[in-house]
């Protein structure tokens, strides 16, 4: 006989759960932060979609951290860094966690509008527990990219082998030169790529890279 509990948890109309160390923390402590970040995908996601709650906005570094029980509380990591989740973090039922107005005129939040909740493909390109994660999910035929790092600054080599055939249009949300300083700053690129070439990647301390690609016609 299956327990009653394992019996709800194999729902097939559920979408997530939460059973999780997640940003909420943050306006309580310190223990939410990029080094709990890059372990989840190791841990808690390997049972299930993961309700974290992203989408924090107001970025700090932390140094400049305090716990905030308001509207407007501080989270760590980087801007692109809490991009990122949005690929790494499997949710089906995803949302935006931070107040209405941190994404007014914010063009990063285009990633965030333009992201699926869920997948047709995953595939795990790198990562240690507790050190960095980088995961691609395709929607369709489409691609997103998630990478983010601990504290540690890291220069990783990714190959895109992963994607199809013929061109791609790529729009990639990643750490400013000074985002270990400043890190709501984030650069806005976009290129012409195929499953030949490679990304090199630059992650500030508690960064992270976001990427969509789209075929092109």
């Amino acid at each position: 006989m299956v327990p009653p509990n394992l019996q709800a948890s194999a729902d097939p109309n559920l979408l997530g759960y939460e059973g999780v160390l997640g940003m909420e923390q943050s306006k309580a402590g310190a223990r939410d932060n990029p080094e709990n970040h890059v372990t989840l995908p190791f841990t808690r996601m390997l049972v299930g979609p993961m309700d974290y709650t992203p989408g924090g906005f107001n970025n700090v570094t932390i140094e400049e951290f305090e716990p905030h029980m308001d509207q407007q509380p501080m989270v760590m990591g980087t801007r692109a860094h809490h991009l990122a989740m949005y690929v790494v973090y499997e949710a089906p039922f995803q949302m935006v966690s931070d107040h209405p107005s941190a994404y007014e005129d914010q063009p990063s939040f285009q990633f965030i509008m333009d992201v699926p909740t869920t997948w047709d493909e995953t595939k795990v390109l790198n990562g240690i527990p507790g050190e960095y994660i980088t995961i691609v999910r395709r929607s369709g035929d489409e691609w997103f990219l998630g990478s983010m790092t601990n504290w540690t600054p890291r220069k990783i080599d990714l190959s895109l082998a992963f994607l199809g055939d013929g061109k791609y249009d790529a729009e990639i949300y990643m750490d400013a030169p000074d985002s270990d300083r400043f890190p709501k700053n984030v650069v806005v690129k976009k290129g012409t790529v195929s499953k030949n070439q490679q990304l090199r990647i630059q992650l500030a301390s508690g960064g992270g890279y976001a990427v969509r690609f789209k075929p092109r016609p």
